[in-house]
């Protein structure tokens, strides 16, 4: 019977998808279920997986997930990272909790996983894998529904997930206050039993300014278990600094509920912060979801909201401008864009010429050809010789310095085909029209297709609007991106841009950051999103500059200095960068 309901739920939970399938952000196509501790039963699997089916999401099950026996525990560190580094998966799920997760822990390679900002979602034992990621600042934590959950979810829960996925406006809850105060951060925490594990192994992240949130499943946890975990991470000052703590969900029942709660209300007089508690997270049946990114705030009367940052909330993706560069590699070099990937870009932009003598070489300008490398020659007038011996660490501008800071290593000018080989499985190439041909967009997706790569790790790019338009009118698949500068003087009409981008077919329209200010609104930037064009920035290079995008709302942007955009939009607030 309790099955047949569970499979009634997941039915009507389908069909609410089939209408409404913004669960996940747009760019969510594939998700990951994976396990690293307890096999979920096969029927709950089905149930849970048809239902994000339905919702319109690719599924791939690890095969550890449904055993018929649990995995060894190097088997389970394995499969989830061979799942983090699936280019195909775009976020982890995880099909349940249970036990096991301790043991995974020291087995996996977190460094390995910094290459990719992976979202990953989970609660119960997998608070011990979400709060690792959140000590070791690898990945984009959330603590919530599972598979084995969802089955369970109501109107409520559901539509709370999708939101606090998409960072749209939260509802407001009400707590009960324990110990009276404000409090604001980012939250942390889960099952209490989990994180004692993390705070006594030197595990756990620190507490210091983020709300704080506990819960536990009655199931083989006594009060006096409970009772005697939390006291030891006070004391241990596992809880110093916390901004809140909010003690959530507990599953116990009659006299030790009781005790639970009279425990609560006299530990919270013994901390340095305000004490909530009733948040509905946890193993109760309408659990909400935490970003572990997105700030919380609790009034003094324990109304809990998820405040908006000023101005738009935004994710942004972070292009790596003519790959990742200094004064030792020089810029748009196989070295500079294998670099920006090995660091952790997902995007890197360059720039290609045909020349005369129908080679495809990767370089800005004239002007940095002949900074660089002392050759005068336009680049449509380059030979392959001049291609195989020029010296891209002859010059002395930015990014090329004298030869004997380069301990005489020797850069060449790249060829089309020479850059599309470091070009991963998951990474993405937004690849500039410079000089074109007739024979350019031939060419180049003739050396895409060589290379063994898609329309999907390819975006084309030009300044050049009749060049772009001819290129998508020959392979609508790319994706394009119109760069604009626009003028300082008379201004512009947006109306007649985004006609030209729509007429033309192209996907982005991409104004130079400089060239906004004083002259487009975010009323303009409106206006290009309400045409359903996607709005980025070229040329975001300081802390100014991540202003202005935000204010635009800008959904990404080519720049010079990839880590140094990370600390930017850190302290600008409201965005969150994409790799």
């Amino acid at each position: 019977m309790k099955m047949l309901s569970c499979l009634m739920l997941a039915s009507a939970m389908s069909a609410q998808c089939a209408s409404d399938s913004r669960l996940f952000p747009a760019d969510v196509k594939t998700i990951g279920v994976v396990s690293v501790s307890s096999i979920i039963p096969s029927k709950t699997l089905a149930s849970g997986t048809n239902m994000l089916v339905q919702c319109g999401y690719r599924v791939k099950t690890m095969p550890n997930v449904k055993g018929p026996n649990v995995a060894p525990a190097d088997v389970r560190a394995k499969l989830f990272t061979e799942a983090w580094l699936d280019p195909e998966i775009d976020l982890l799920l995880f099909a349940r909790g249970g036990n096991g997760a301790a043991d995974v822990l020291s087995l996996i390679d977190w460094e390995k996983l910094r290459k990719r900002d992976m979202r990953v979602i989970g609660f119960s034992d997998v608070t011990l894998v979400v709060n690792t990621m959140l000590a070791k600042g690898v990945g984009h934590p959330y603590s919530g529904p599972m598979v084995s959950s969802m089955t369970h979810w109501n109107d409520d829960s559901r539509e709370w997930f999708g939101t606090m996925m998409n960072g749209g406006p939260m509802r407001p809850l009400k707590v009960k206050v324990l110990k009276a105060g404000a409090a604001s951060g980012l939250p942390m925490g889960g099952h209490v039993m989990r994180m004692h594990h993390l705070c006594v192994n030197g595990l756990a992240p620190s507490a210091k300014g983020r709300v704080v949130f506990l819960e536990c499943t009655a199931k083989k946890y006594t009060a006096d278990k409970v009772i005697s975990c939390i006291e030891e991470m006070r004391d241990g000052g596992h809880l110093s600094g916390a901004a809140a703590v909010v003690f959530a969900d507990f599953r116990h029942k009659g006299d030790e509920r009781k005790r639970l709660v009279e425990f609560f209300g006299k530990f919270a007089q013994t901390l340095d912060c305000p004490v909530f508690s009733g948040f509905p997270y946890g193993h109760c049946p309408g659990s909400r979801l935490l970003d572990f990114r997105r700030k919380v705030s609790i009034s003094a009367d324990g109304e809990v909201t998820w405040p908006l940052p000023e101005g738009p909330t935004l994710s942004m993706r972070n292009i790596a401008h003519r790959g990742m560069w200094d004064k030792d590699v020089p810029q748009n070099t196989v070295e500079a864009i294998r670099r920006a990937y090995d660091e952790g870009a997902t995007w890197v932009e360059t720039d290609f010429h045909h020349t005369k003598a129908g080679q495809m070489v990767c370089i800005h300008a004239r002007k940095e050809l002949k900074s660089y490398t002392g050759c005068k020659k336009n680049i449509v007038d380059l030979t392959p010789e001049d291609v195989a011996t020029l010296n891209l660490a002859g010059g002395a501008s930015p990014g090329a310095a004298k030869p004997e800071n380069r301990s005489g290593k020797v850069y060449r000018i790249p060829l089309l085909d020479q850059v599309l080989a470091v070009v991963p499985k998951h990474g993405v190439l937004q690849a500039e029209i410079k000089g074109y041909s007739p024979q350019y967009a031939d060419i180049f997706d003739a050396a895409v297709k060589k290379a063994g790569l898609s329309e999907d790790n390819i975006v084309v790019s030009s300044g050049k609007y009749e060049a772009l338009k001819d290129f998508k009118a020959r392979y609508p698949k790319y994706r394009t991106v119109w760069l604009v500068s626009l003028p300082k003087k008379g201004g512009f009409d947006v109306k007649e841009h985004i006609e030209k981008c729509k007429k033309a077919g192209f996907n982005t329209y991409c104004p130079g950051c400089p060239t906004t200010y004083g002259v487009m609104t975010r009323a303009d930037a409106d206006a290009v999103r309400a045409a359903g064009l996607e709005f980025r920035l070229w040329g975001v290079n300081s802390l100014k500059d991540i202003e202005q995008a935000k204010y635009l709302g800008a959904t990404g942007f080519t720049c010079n200095y990839w880590h140094k955009a990370f600390e930017w939009a850190e302290a600008v607030g409201g965005i969150t960068l994409l790799k």
